[in-house]
């Protein structure tokens, strides 16, 4: 079933309304302060994230063995009241209303201090919501490098295919598991991927985000610091706004009706993504640069070969220079890792939120890439 979710904070309660289609059986169950929505089915989509807000649902995840949501419940948790009932298109609504244990006076709710600031390797309490804007459904997720291609190699002898291997995989479960999102590495193992091979992985499966994990490196061990790449533009000049602005062709679709199809050139499929690249570019360097060090060139533009052909917003990020012998031994750490983690993550939700209004994002599976030979 496809599942759209949205959570509202009324005082110190909440109420979580799921849009379920088609129409499936589902379990709640309550125990170890927390609570499992727990489906009939072999898999779940969230189609729309519901983001938990206040201190009556401090968390809600996503789990897909078994297939359902848990809900952390918080200090002012009492207890829940369900509403369910039939919708149209086969689809059913479920609504938890969540109880607080004493409403907050109004002089409990307002306070003079200024937020908490956010621990360099934590998500922040309140990100901007998944929802009201086209849904993120897919990521991929490339770690540099593997196999005989080691990339970058640290003065103690870790390797730039490990780091970002390790640091894929993290991301790729913190994504699934806090935003629902299919997330999709282009390797899971040590083994060689070609650069075009993997920004096909992407447009194959109508990735609507590509992120690129390396570790960067110098002759000299002093630089550090992360870098995040988009593609320039001026690798393409006056041909890349006719691509971004022309109209797709419409073909008759066996069984009536229409579909647009759009013919992109493998060398230019990045072209029509290069403003929301660069947006995209922007907030990861802003949320990096509230966890770990930065480059004084934190942002640049690059003719990266494995940003060429996506067909989707793209970057490259640098994590940081394994030439570097404080930075190599840093990429071991748990801290660093999921400091890096934490920043894709949270760059990920604003982006969405940021680009709600335009339409590229909804329209990526309609578009076709020819890829070269």
């Amino acid at each position: 079933p496809r599942i759209s979710g949205r959570y509202r904070q009324r005082g110190q309660s909440g109420q979580l309304s799921l849009e379920i289609t088609p129409e499936t059986a589902h379990v709640i169950t309550e125990e170890s302060g927390r609570i499992f929505i727990e489906f009939d089915a072999d898999a779940i989509e969230i189609v729309r994230y519901p983001q938990a807000r206040g201190e009556t649902i401090q968390e809600i995840t996503v789990s897909q063995s078994p297939p359902g949501l848990f809900l952390e419940v918080g200090s002012s948790y009492a207890s829940y009241n369900l509403a369910r009932h039939s919708i149209t298109n086969n689809s059913s609504q479920l609504v938890i209303e969540f109880v607080a244990v004493a409403p907050r006076t109004a002089t409990d709710s307002i306070s003079s201090e200024p937020p908490a600031a956010r621990s360099s390797s934590t998500f922040g309490d309140s990100p901007p919501p998944f929802e009201d804007s086209p849904a993120i459904r897919t990521i991929v997720v490339d770690a540099g490098h593997g196999g005989l291609d080691d990339g970058s190699k640290g003065a103690n002898g870790t390797l730039e295919k490990d780091v970002t291997l390790n640091i894929a995989r993290l991301l790729t479960d913190t994504l699934e598991r806090r935003l629902g999102v299919r997330v999709i590495q282009t390797r899971t193992r040590d083994t060689v991927v070609e650069l075009d091979r993997r920004a096909a992985i992407a447009n194959n499966n109508n990735a609507d985000l590509f992120i690129s994990l390396h570790a960067n490196s110098s002759v000299n061990p002093e630089p550090e610091g992360a870098e995040v790449f988009y593609l320039s533009i001026d690798e393409y000049g006056p041909e890349a706004q006719e691509i971004a602005t022309r109209e797709r062709q419409v073909l008759p679709v066996s069984g009536g009706g229409t579909r647009d199809i759009d013919m992109t050139l493998w060398e230019m499929a990045q072209a029509r993504h290069l403003d929301q690249s660069a947006v995209f570019a922007k907030l990861v360097e802003q949320e990096l640069r509230r966890r770990v060090p930065m480059s004084p060139r934190a942002i640049q533009e690059a003719p990266f070969r494995v940003l060429v052909g996506a067909n989707m917003p793209a970057v490259l990020i640098e994590m940081g220079f394994i030439s570097n012998p404080d930075q190599e031994q840093a990429f071991l750490s748990e801290n660093f890792q999921s400091s890096i983690v934490a920043a894709i993550v949270e760059s990920v939700v604003t982006f969405q939120d940021t680009i709600g209004d335009l339409s590229t994002l909804g329209t990526l599976s309609n578009q076709t890439t020819t890829n070269p030979q």
